[in-house]
């Protein structure tokens, strides 16, 4: 299944009988299709289009779809006009300029991230909520366009609750403490999800991502210190890098002062 991964392949129960549940109790219904690898010959998969198809027709609760693709999310706009769309977790953006610009885009309701070594596991939804004052109009527009939700992973990785299941998953496979068969393991064994050979390599490519996002945070601290003035050695000893790799790292930097002359720092001026 390429839209939506094996979201669309697994479980027992009838997509039309979990709508009508969901809509009996006023719940929006979304459907993961988180694929950042998508091609367009994908966007005719007939079960995934059948399933939005299926969402859109309800007209009590608005339903969305969690998007990665801006691919599958431009086709969606254009066939199934009255869901929603939610920027998907996967997108892991670690850039705060990307992370306002992801916010801003009119094209998703929700915005959700993850932010990761912080003290303790924690979910934040911020939103903008109408309270009537004066008067009953509906105005016009997208009154709700503003919804982010903050995803926060703890350094360590949780135990097994029920409380804390989502952030073990999530934890686990961008954990880069953890081995490729040790996060396998928890995914096969603890959330009875089948490990199929697509699913082993999407677990290979989020051991990548979470490595490289180790690399980039180190890229950056290791680019702050010597801005402030700190020798490689200094650097070296605090990162855990070895000096030839913080050059590498210093150089690639544009308009910065040479190596030999990290006095120049003084007189950088503001701009």
């Amino acid at each position: 299944m390429y839209l939506g991964r094996r979201m669309c392949r697994f479980g027992e129960n009838d997509p039309k009988e979990v709508l009508a549940l969901m809509q009996e109790y006023g719940i929006s219904a979304r459907l993961t299709f988180s694929n950042s690898l998508l091609k367009e010959k994908h966007l005719s998969d007939r079960k995934c289009n059948a399933l939005c198809a299926l969402l859109e027709e309800n007209k009590d609760v608005q339903n969305g779809v969690i998007v990665h693709s801006d691919l599958l999310l431009e086709y969606l706009k254009k066939h199934y006009p009255h869901l929603y769309f939610v920027s998907s977790i996967t997108k892991v953006i670690t850039d705060f300029k990307q992370l306002v610009e992801e916010i801003r885009r009119e094209d998703f309701r929700y915005v959700v991230q993850i932010c990761m070594n912080i003290p303790e596991d924690s979910t934040d939804y911020y939103y903008l909520a109408n309270k009537k004052v004066l008067g009953n109009c509906r105005w016009e527009g997208k009154q709700d366009l503003l919804n982010i939700v903050l995803l926060g992973l703890a350094r360590e990785l949780p135990g097994q609750d029920k409380k804390h299941e989502l952030h073990r998953l999530l934890g686990a496979l961008l954990s880069k403490k953890l081995s490729q068969n040790e996060k396998l393991n928890i995914i096969e064994k603890e959330y009875d999800i089948p490990l199929e050979e697509d699913l082993r390599k999407d677990v290979s490519v989020m051991c990548n991502l979470s490595q490289g996002i180790v690399d980039d945070t180190k890229a950056e601290i290791i680019l702050n210190m010597f801005k402030k003035g700190y020798t490689l050695e200094q650097i070296a000893d605090v990162t855990e890098k070895s000096i030839s790799e913080i050059e590498k790292i210093v150089k690639k930097e544009p308009a910065m002062p040479s190596l030999s002359d990290t006095n120049q720092l003084d007189s950088t001026p503001f701009l």
